[in-house]
């Protein structure tokens, strides 16, 4: 049988509620480091033919206003596009060829093309973003100029200051 002393569990115990303690001041700035936040944004290009191109109108749910008359991203922000559809203006008609290209400008030029055979609306969800977006850029779309239908196209996705750490949770 082992003998320990009242005192001497005392003092164990002590040394380990202290390590704990430790570990857990260790550990607090991965624990903030969860409570990353984004903004949600919706972009929108209103119906526009073919040949043309537009660059999409963005707000944010909490009013941080986009910068100039182009949509840049805010001074301090990251746009992370999650959510992008096609939608064609093409009324009744059963298909139609349409090809668009969603474009991130200023400078990195980062785009997507999108082609559709159909006349149904074409979403597409990313599970981490498709395009992040630093200050002073912005997205723009174009329609081709053989593309046989006038088009919208949406974006959406979350405004964030660091994009050094996942989960991002929405404000």
């Amino acid at each position: 049988m082992i003998h320990i002393s009242r005192a001497r569990a005392v003092l164990w115990g002590v040394a380990i509620l202290l390590l704990l303690g430790f570990a857990w001041q260790w550990t607090s700035s991965a624990r903030a480091s969860l409570g990353n936040t984004g903004i949600p944004v919706r972009c929108s290009a209103s119906s526009f033919a073919e040949s043309t191109t537009k660059t999409l109108k963005c707000y944010a749910a909490d009013g941080t206003l986009f910068t100039n008359s182009d949509e840049r991203v805010p001074t301090g922000y990251y746009l992370l596009v999650t959510d992008i559809i096609l939608v064609p203006d093409g009324g009744s008609d059963a298909s139609a060829v349409i090809s668009a290209d969603l474009m991130a400008k200023n400078p990195s030029n980062q785009f997507m093309r999108l082609r559709n055979t159909n006349n149904a609306m074409q979403p597409l969800h990313f599970t981490s973003p498709y395009f992040v977006l630093k200050a002073g850029q912005y997205l723009t779309a174009s329609n081709a100029w053989f593309s046989q239908e006038w088009i919208y196209v949406y974006a959406s996705g979350l405004l964030v200051q660091n994009v050094s750490y996942l989960p991002i949770t929405v404000r």
